[in-house]
């Protein structure tokens, strides 16, 4: 299977990107600061246009996004990607002679019902997750809408709140909380991008929507407790605000009544002592 990945230099595309790999399929990964992948802006639409009209692929996985990592990005880019750009790669998308499938990477922080958006990040991916959906609800082509649940692992960037937890206590700095009873589905790299690789040789027609994570939440407190632990360092250093404190986003875990849920397997300690391992 010919397969394009957008977005593959970043955490779970490049670990995507090697799984496809291995389990013997074409792939192409592309990424708009080049890093050893085709070079490709989702911005630029005649570009984009270009290669998915040249590139004869079966499928192509939408992994392009700004802002997963907190202090990344700005608004402007964030509309611009996550929003506007995915909406006209999706336009895109259903004007090809031959289209591919199409998997779309959405955020388990996008908003479901009448909540409201924790943030411009979630805002802007529920925007273009929606407009995808539109888009391709009125084509036979395939769509596979993916949520993902917090993913961490092996190489996971610095600023996203394992790794963001980890290096602190490994410097013995303070950990401040601001909501430590929220709870979150922690799943690792590696189960996500299996469940991936799975979902992308399974043939269907129309619009799935798929969730990925453990099905089992775990509050901010209790995961910062067990990182300091299996670090090593003291507990003193984990503050946090009253529990007491209202929080518009409580909980995001993911669903595993849902049809279409994919387990991830591995416990957080399990995951932590795979991440802490390939760090010594």
């Amino acid at each position: 299977m010919k397969i394009l990945i957008v977005g593959a230099s970043g955490f779970l595309g490049r670990k995507l990107f090697n799984d496809l790999l291995a389990d013997k399929h074409d792939v192409v990964g592309s990424s708009r600061i080049k890093r050893g992948f085709l070079k490709l802006d989702i911005t630029d639409h005649e570009n984009l246009k270009l290669v998915l009209e040249q590139g004869n692929f079966d499928t192509v996985i939408n992994l392009a996004a700004v802002g997963v990592t907190a202090g990344t990005g700005n608004e402007q880019e964030m509309v611009q990607v996550n929003s506007d750009a995915t909406i006209h790669f999706a336009r895109i998308v259903s004007n090809l002679q031959n289209p591919p499938t199409l998997i779309h990477i959405a955020s388990s922080t996008e908003p479901i019902g009448n909540v409201q958006p924790e943030s411009l990040y979630s805002k802007s991916k529920a925007e273009g997750t929606a407009a995808v959906v539109a888009v391709l609800s009125q084509t036979q082509i395939p769509l596979k809408v993916l949520r993902i649940h917090n993913t961490y692992g092996p190489m996971q960037p610095e600023g996203r709140f394992v790794m963001s937890l980890i290096n602190k206590f490994r410097n013995n700095e303070e950990v401040h909380l601001n909501y430590p009873d929220r709870v979150r589905d922690f799943c690792l790299i590696d189960d996500v991008s299996q469940h991936i690789v799975k979902l992308v040789t399974q043939k269907h027609t129309g619009i799935s929507h798929n969730e990925i994570g453990t099905g089992t939440g775990v509050t901010l407190i209790n995961a910062a407790n067990m990182i300091c632990k299996t670090v090593g360092a003291s507990e003193s250093l984990i503050t946090s605000n009253s529990s007491e404190v209202f929080d518009p986003n409580s909980s995001q875990v993911a669903d595993k009544l849902l049809n279409g849920f994919c387990k991830c397997e591995t416990t957080l300690q399990g995951g932590l002592n795979i991440l802490l391992g390939s760090l010594s």
